[in-house]
């Protein structure tokens, strides 16, 4: 019998959800809470190094492996794999992830990679719900040293059933999937307003995103801004529930699997449910 993509993700990416709930219970402590860190040690830990779990964060812990067969566009894999020179979707998400100190870091590679938070992770937007999202970033020169071997990457949200309506993405390879470019901007899919936080000239892709949700149902008014210009990414997006992290990475045309990125000190404002996105929650 054909198991269901859930099922299915949950089999693949077993050993890294258990990993997940090791990380969640560490920092469910009140001295972790408090300090928003990770409890354990600053060198980076491997996502298939599952021995001493003791040293992984709780922004690591959130994710879970994407499922390479999922309904259309679920679980963010839709974008990865249709790039222009993709490879095949790779499942095996502790081959290309690694926590770092309260963070976790993709390496690119010779196929798609992807993980989402949906099952730790997912929230509603607007009143009532998330209303600030906060994180910094770093991306590794190899991923645009020029236009020819651009990777295309992302850290993004969105909610199922996907529609272009419904995605905000923080930090993304410029025109999104496809784009061969070497600019990193912030968009919503094509719609709203689109801003360039680094063009391909600028080395060391770093900073800091603040994203913001106003607004219930239909009409949720979302910005995102950078700490590298002034520049405000802007859309009404026409949902409010059910919304996750994804983090994705392909190869461009004559792609360098020396790239890597790193999403770090992710903290959250508002409502979320019992459960959900535990230790990440600002106060």
């Amino acid at each position: 019998m054909r198991r269901s993509p859930t099922e299915s993700y949950r089999r693949k990416g077993s050993s890294h959800t258990a990993l997940r709930a090791t990380a969640i219970t560490l920092v469910s402590s009140a001295l972790c809470v408090a300090a928003f860190q990770a409890c354990g040690s600053s060198d980076p830990v491997q996502a298939g190094s599952f021995a001493d779990s003791s040293r992984e964060s709780d922004v690591f812990g959130l994710f879970d492996c994407s499922p390479c067969d999922p309904p259309p566009g679920d679980y963010g894999v839709a974008g990865c794999t249709t790039q222009q020179n993709p490879g095949t979707c790779n499942s095996n998400c502790q081959s290309y992830t690694a926590s770092v100190p309260n963070g976790i870091q993709m390496t690119a590679g010779n196929d798609c990679h992807t993980v989402n938070s949906h099952e730790a992770c997912t929230f509603n937007i607007g009143d009532g719900g998330v209303t600030q999202i906060d994180f910094d970033f770093s991306v590794t020169d190899a991923c645009h040293e020029t236009v020819d071997t651009t990777e295309w990457l992302s850290f993004w949200i969105y909610s199922r059933p996907w529609s272009s309506t419904v995605e905000a993405d923080f930090i993304e390879s410029l025109y999104g999937p496809g784009g061969k470019n070497g600019a990193l901007n912030a968009n919503f899919a094509g719609n709203g307003q689109q801003v360039i936080i680094f063009p391909n000239s600028n080395p060391s892709w770093s900073g800091h995103i603040t994203a913001k949700f106003s607004g219930s149902g239909d009409n949720v008014t979302a910005t995102t801004t950078n700490s590298k210009n002034s520049r405000v990414a802007s859309s009404t997006l026409t949902g409010s529930t059910g919304y996750f992290f994804v983090m994705d990475t392909a190869l461009g045309s004559g792609g360098n699997t020396a790239c890597s990125f790193t999403i770090t000190n992710l903290k959250m404002q508002g409502t979320v449910a019992d459960g959900q996105c535990q230790g990440i929650m600002a106060n």
